[in-house]
């Protein structure tokens, strides 16, 4: 079964390349990288530069991150799409492996269902790790509907679910996974965890965990919340954690 990775970059092609190095040491083989460049071009480069053909590069055909990650959508050849942030990355080499079994029936067919993973949530200063901290906590359809627990570099679901519930919202821009994750469960597919931590999600001065209420954030915070009507308040994944 292939496997598609959803990649969105830009402008930091040196945090691409780590995620791309612990993608090739997947002991899964059968799977595609479909990388898109929101920025100056070096990580689409970067991308067709490897030697691993399962890896390739684009230039994004609209604008910002969303419509990246949809272009990556457009080219993706997978059963399996796997969303996959260019700053994080795969520390289990037997990820794919793990989430091949999860959406296999018995008889050999595809499940429907969003699955994630547990994993870390680290924190890095000038390029260096200082700390990490396990990020295990449950999400229930209900659950969702208070705080996005699930990292964003876990979620894998099959490829059709865009056929029947359209591509990613760019108006929620950052949020697009949660809204992603809303709309999949409200269509009634189920949750699937693999509680083994197995997924690194980095925390540093430029992504959005750090940078949660800046006025671009904020504003799209409030987007995503009137789309379906929450009455929640701003968090990223140390709220959520101190929240445990």
């Amino acid at each position: 079964m292939l496997v598609s990775l959803i990649i969105a970059t830009k402008n930091r092609p040196e945090r691409l390349a780590k995620a791309l190095f612990y993608l090739k040491q997947q002991s899964y083989q059968s799977w595609e990288a479909i990388v898109t460049d929101d920025g100056d071009g070096r990580g689409m480069r970067l991308a067709n530069q490897d030697a691993d053909m399962r890896i390739k590069g684009f230039i994004n055909a609209g604008i910002a991150q969303v419509d990246a990650r949809n272009t990556s959508v457009t080219f993706a050849k997978g059963k399996l799409l796997a969303l996959h942030d260019d700053d994080d990355w795969w520390e289990d080499p037997k990820h794919l492996d793990k989430v091949v079994k999860a959406f296999t029936t018995v008889s050999g067919n595809l499940k429907d269902a969003l699955l994630y993973r547990h994993g870390w949530v680290v924190n890095e200063q000038n390029g260096s790790e200082v700390s990490r901290t396990l990020f295990d906590i449950e999400t229930t359809p209900a659950s969702l509907l208070k705080n996005n627990s699930m990292l964003t570099s876990s979620l894998v679901y099959p490829r059709h679910l865009h056929q029947k519930l359209g591509l990613f919202d760019r108006a929620v821009d950052g949020y697009f996974d949660w809204d992603w994750s809303l709309r999949v469960v409200k269509a009634g597919y189920p949750l699937v965890c693999l509680d083994t931590p197995g997924v690194c999600y980095l925390q540093h001065g430029d992504n959005g965990s750090q940078t949660v209420a800046s006025e671009r954030r904020l504003r799209n915070f409030h987007v995503f919340k009137a789309k379906h009507a929450l009455d929640i308040v701003i968090k990223n994944h140390t709220s959520l954690l101190s929240e445990k």
